[in-house]
């Protein structure tokens, strides 16, 4: 029994003392490099900060503001992001790995290597982003929009697309490898420079006329939207 209680007592002991070296990240300023893994952060102003090389893994944002934040290098793994603004901000090479959340803004945000993969993201906004170079493999982006944005050499193998929107996205060296495509609005959109897009996914989405297909796929005799 002295030895039970031993135990416990030093369990408790070292469960205090390590306490607040875990924590004492979650009150240091905004910075480059800070460490706010698993921090609740929520609904804040961060506007024009150098987040550069920051650790928000499991972290809790909704609500934060970073419009015009440098974050290339940044670490958002598993955070919770709903309805966070990353309008203009730089994210060049962050990961947004496991990331989840819903009316994200990405618009006008440079993404130049950035990792979502698996993330699921859905009603995002991606307009007029830079997304070259990212992988969005096995990513739920389901309502999201991505018109004017540039895509190019990003992976999307196995992505939820279900109604999504590319009005006058370019995508260049994209790999739509069994993508999701349900009523995804691609009107008017060059798909010509596209990888892995096969008929019965073509014939999901929602095109029109001026829509441009790869070589050896043709125009659904109707497409779903016309409905």
């Amino acid at each position: 029994m002295k030895h039970i209680v031993k135990l416990a007592a030093f369990i408790a002991a070292t469960t205090v003392l390590a306490a607040p070296q875990a924590m004492a990240g979650c009150n240091d300023s905004p910075a480059a490099a800070v460490d706010w893994s698993e921090c609740y952060k929520e609904r804040l102003i961060l506007k024009g900060r150098d987040f550069s090389g920051a650790k928000f893994e499991k972290a809790y944002l909704s609500g934060t503001t970073f419009t015009g934040s440098n974050l290339a290098g940044a670490n958002f793994s598993g955070a919770e992001l709903i309805r966070v603004s990353f309008r203009e901000t730089n994210l060049e090479k962050a990961n947004f790995e496991w990331a989840y959340g819903s009316r994200t803004n990405f618009q006008k945000a440079d993404l130049k290597g950035a990792n979502f993969n698996k993330a699921e993201l859905q009603r995002s906004n991606f307009s007029q982003a830079n997304l070259q170079g990212i992988d969005m493999s096995k990513g739920d982006f389901f309502r999201s929009v991505f018109e004017e944005a540039t895509l190019a050499d990003v992976d999307l193998n196995r992505a939820n697309l279900s109604r999504t929107s590319f009005g006058k996205a370019v995508l260049k060296n994209v790999d739509l490898d069994r993508a999701f495509l349900y009523k995804a609005d691609l009107a008017g959109v060059d798909l010509s420079d596209t990888r892995n897009l096969d008929q019965g996914q073509l014939d999901i989405a929602c095109g029109d006329a001026a829509t441009v297909l790869p070589p050896g796929l043709t125009m659904p005799a109707k497409w779903p939207c016309e409905d």
